[in-house]
């Protein structure tokens, strides 16, 4: 039968890509998602890799940061609150923040007083049944607020990224609102487990 309507179905473990043409459409697939999403449950995935530079003297002032977002796929789902939470559970799709379809998309981070950034780690995708991390974030740059305008941090924009996981150092930059912009996500979507900001090494600048 022709496909009146597409939609995404995420669930725990699981995201896939539904076509129905009436609500008992839908009913008919209902058990045999379920049982996707229980092949999927019950498989722990180790978490993203820590760089080397990311020691305890590492403070990652995200934590502290006010979050706004271009756009939500389901804002109670997948709120932006995720972004910051500090849960970096490959396992969970439910910890994630997801855009809608119509990129580019930010997330914006803003504090009550500048703070120095010299190192991020990002945390995107979702899993899928059977473990596999996919969906990244394929076009994304930083940037940083100088007080005018927006400015990219060196040696944050990347094109043609296929990992679910993204870490660099970059030299210091003092601001009090910086975003991540995705100009390219899986299906035209953004999606992040979580957005992880962090200035030099106490007693010491990052190179």
């Amino acid at each position: 039968f022709p496909i009146i309507n597409e939609g995404i179905v995420e669930s725990q473990g699981v995201e896939l890509t539904l076509g129905w043409r009436d609500h008992q459409v839908y009913e008919r697939h209902l058990e045999d998602l379920k049982e996707l999403v229980l092949q999927g449950v019950g498989r722990p995935l180790p978490g993203p890799p820590k760089p080397d530079w990311l020691t305890a003297e590492r403070r990652n002032v995200a934590r502290s940061a006010a979050v706004s977002v271009s756009s939500h796929y389901d804002p109670q789902r997948y709120p932006a609150a995720n972004l910051n939470d500090g849960n970096v559970d490959w396992g969970d799709n439910e910890a994630r923040w997801i855009s809608d379809d119509a990129p580019p998309h930010h997330v914006e981070l803003t504090w009550d007083a500048p703070q120095i950034v010299s190192a991020a780690r990002i945390v995107g995708g979702y899993r899928q049944p059977d473990g596999q991390l996919v969906g990244a974030n394929r076009e994304f740059v930083l940037q940083y607020h100088d007080g005018a305008d927006w400015r990219d941090i060196p040696g944050t924009r990347i094109a043609e990224n296929e990992a679910c996981y993204w870490a660099a150092e970059f030299p210091p930059i003092t601001a009090q609102r910086i975003r991540i912009v995705v100009a390219a996500g899986a299906d035209r979507r953004a999606r992040f487990w979580e957005l992880e900001l962090y200035g030099p090494a106490r007693g010491g600048t990052s190179s």
